[in-house]
């Protein structure tokens, strides 16, 4: 068995990130060990070249190219990533 990762919902991010007990301790400790699945790449990425990416929508965008999944959408500037299937709807 591999190492096991924790991948938060974007709701434990904000209270965590807001220094919310426990939510705060739990990414603290995930970051720590090194156990933290999350994907900023898209965000780092796209930064200062006229897109705003906002974190929930970054962690779409990786849980699509996770998966090999289309990413289904009203609006597709909020996923400037050339690397994932894309649907508007």
């Amino acid at each position: 068995m591999g190492v096991r990762l924790f991948l938060p919902d974007t709701n434990i991010l904000i209270y965590g990130l807001a220094g919310e007990k426990p939510h705060g301790e739990c990414l603290k400790t995930w970051i720590k060990e090194k156990t933290l699945a999350l994907s900023a790449s898209y965000r780092k990425k796209f930064l200062g070249k006229n897109y705003t990416l906002r974190l929930p929508d970054c962690l779409i965008a990786a849980t699509a190219k996770l998966y090999g999944a289309t990413l289904v959408t009203f609006d597709l500037k909020d996923f400037p990533m050339k690397d994932i299937k894309k649907l508007k709807l």
